[in-house]
């Protein structure tokens, strides 16, 4: 990458692209500007070019451990994180854990980036941000590593078949798990991008409550997600979790053992 991060958000479009987005700096050695400089910075790795570009666009309030969903193949939606507040403000020259608190993200908007709208940064020229959205919601946690993917819209007519319906064209993505303050998350909710509302959805709720930044979603419209404890997969059809492995903290230890 062109800047030092970690914690990111990342999505991926059509396979031919990869944004990072967010992240933070090394607390031990990075001055201050250069620390917060990457959580509200994205930066774009094309694959076929093998190549990272850093991009025009920045989020409005830089954060890390966040989660993103990208639907359409073209919307970027970042959800839930941390920003960082330094205690003595931007007179402390070097960064360290004793100057840092983590402060969660303002809970009660997101925000959206085009990827039609890729523009390469330009020092000289002015930074456009990504668009805030306002939730209308009932009630949702802005936690770190949310666990985040499109929901395949059920079939209610009876002539249609669900093998019509295409994950890629939703419009509602499945929010649930992450970690709020040391404890995971149990509820689940569903954002609906084009009513602009939240609404808790018991139904959907892990088995296994987790934590996680990835998973993969197979044409069978299956959802694996690998979590920091366990691997669950989500049925798009039946909207049932089932567990299916360890996560990789167990994995590892179990490695170990050895």
């Amino acid at each position: 990458m062109i800047h030092q991060r970690a914690y990111f958000a990342h999505a991926i479009k059509n396979d031919k692209q990869i944004y990072v987005i967010g992240g933070r700096g090394d607390s031990s050695n990075t001055q201050y500007n250069k620390f917060v400089y990457s959580q509200y910075t994205m930066e774009r790795f094309d694959i076929q070019d093998n190549k990272w570009l850093e991009m025009a666009a920045i989020l409005k309030e830089g954060r890390y451990h966040s989660t993103t969903c990208i639907l359409k193949d073209r919307y970027i939606y970042v959800f839930g994180g941390y920003t960082t507040e330094m205690f003595y403000g931007n007179i402390v020259f070097k960064v360290s854990r004793k100057h840092e608190k983590l402060v969660s993200v303002r809970s009660d908007y997101i925000e959206m980036y085009d990827t039609h709208q890729d523009k390469i940064f330009n020092p000289k020229e002015e930074r456009p941000y990504f668009t805030q959205i306002h939730l209308y919601r009932d009630h949702i946690n802005n936690v770190g590593n949310l666990i985040c993917f499109p929901l395949l819209i059920r079939n209610t007519s009876p002539i249609q078949e669900t093998n019509h319906c295409r994950v890629e064209d939703s419009s509602q993505i499945l929010i649930t798990g992450g970690l709020f303050v040391g404890i995971i998350d149990v509820k689940s909710h569903v954002y609906n991008t084009e009513t602009n509302l939240v609404n808790l959805r018991k139904e959907l709720a892990m088995p296994y409550p987790d934590i996680s930044k990835f998973y993969y979603h197979t044409p069978q419209n299956k959802v694996y997600v690998v979590g920091r404890y366990r691997v669950q997969e989500f049925d798009q059809v039946t909207y049932e979790w089932r567990k299916c492995g360890l996560g990789f903290v167990q994995f590892c230890e179990q490695s170990w053992s050895f």
